[in-house]
């Protein structure tokens, strides 16, 4: 759900099942929303699924629940980029357990916290069971909202929180890098989201914490 201090545009996807064509899930969307409350326009994502933007997050969060939409076997949901952001910090000892959610210290809600694993390879082994994984120094966590704060503190010791950024799968083919994924659209529509949530700036009573200096 947008919360209060999210900022525009407020956005709904659609998805149904099963998948019609673009054109009759549009008219079910207008028909379930009065046009005057759509923000400025709806966008194809796909063959099954459009994006629609509101003008207020309480129509955004009120229309994920739209009883038509239900009837017609379409699922409404606000995307996860909209409502909340990752970010990392680094050299947390590997003795601290996951239980990290209750220890944290900042002034934003934290949704969820995981250490991240660290690939080791033995080259001198061809048997791919050699390949194993161990717990990093590196901890992911998700904050609820559309900020990241600069600090925060675990354990009293203040840690500068890094923006997450996914590694993008790669194969090699007749010499060329492709990208493993069917739309590259929609990797440029990500990096483009990344680059605007990272250009965002807090609202005025954040600038005064000590957490956003």
């Amino acid at each position: 759900m947008n919360s209060a201090k999210d900022l525009p545009m407020f956005s709904s996807s659609i998805s149904p099942i099963p998948p019609p064509h673009f054109i009759p899930l549009l008219l079910i969307v207008l028909s379930a929303h009065p046009p005057n409350r759509i923000y400025s326009k709806q966008k194809k994502l796909g063959f099954s699924k459009i994006l629609v933007h509101m003008k207020t997050r309480e129509a955004a969060n009120k229309f994920i629940n739209n009883s038509a939409l239900i009837d017609k076997n379409l699922i409404a949901f606000i995307p996860p980029f909209r409502t909340s952001r990752q970010g990392i910090i680094r050299n947390v000892p590997t003795d601290i357990t996951e239980e990290l959610k209750k220890e944290i210290i900042c002034p934003f809600a934290v949704a969820s916290v995981r250490r991240l694993n660290r690939k080791i390879i033995n080259s001198f082994e061809s048997d791919p069971e050699s390949v194993r994984y161990v717990p990093s120094k590196t901890i992911s966590i998700s904050f609820k909202g559309q900020f990241l704060p600069k600090y925060i503190f675990l354990h009293m010791v203040c840690y500068k929180v890094n923006t997450f950024v996914s590694k993008i799968l790669m194969l090699l083919l007749s010499s060329l890098w492709l990208y493993t994924t069917l739309n590259v659209k929609d990797i440029l529509a990500a990096l483009i989201a990344l680059i605007g949530c990272m250009r965002l700036t807090p609202p005025s009573e954040y600038q005064s914490s000590p957490y956003m200096r």
